[in-house]
């Protein structure tokens, strides 16, 4: 679920609990650290589409720096040199732009939380140089 709009920045969504306040990573679902490291590759841009972890350098229980959990952002524009470093890219739009430009224009309360449900059904991994994690079940209900 998507819980911030920021219109022409991002879209943030991957907290279970749809407040922006949760959400914890595959490996803590699989009985390690809820938060880990997150990788930063210097030759990593961000631009329009960029798919990238939601970064954080609070002090959590279980980690120490920056750390990131389940939740996640898409650019919704260019010139975002800034965020480089600081957040680490997993991956870019591909296709659905007209699904992206949609959530940019969410009518939103000041906070940024979009006043209607934006639920992100199904996506599909064009290519995934890792292998899933040990004890990872298979998704319900995903096409082939």
């Amino acid at each position: 679920m998507v819980h911030r709009v920021e219109r022409g920045f991002v879209v943030q969504m991957g907290d279970p609990t749809g407040t922006g306040q949760g959400g914890e990573s595959i490996f803590g679902v699989l009985g390690g650290s809820r938060y880990f490291p997150p990788e930063m590759l210097p030759l990593r841009k961000h631009r329009r589409g960029t798919v990238s972890m939601a970064s954080s350098s609070s002090a959590v229980s279980d980690a120490k720096g920056v750390v990131a959990g389940s939740q996640f952002f898409i650019t919704l524009s260019d010139g975002l040199d800034y965020l480089d470093g600081k957040h680490a890219v997993f991956g870019e739009v591909a296709e659905g732009w007209d699904t992206v430009d949609k959530m940019d224009r969410a009518i939103c309360d000041d906070g940024g939380r979009p006043l209607s449900d934006i639920l992100v059904r199904h996506t599909i991994i064009l290519h995934d140089p890792f292998p899933d994690p040990s004890g990872l079940p298979a998704a319900l209900n995903s096409p082939p």
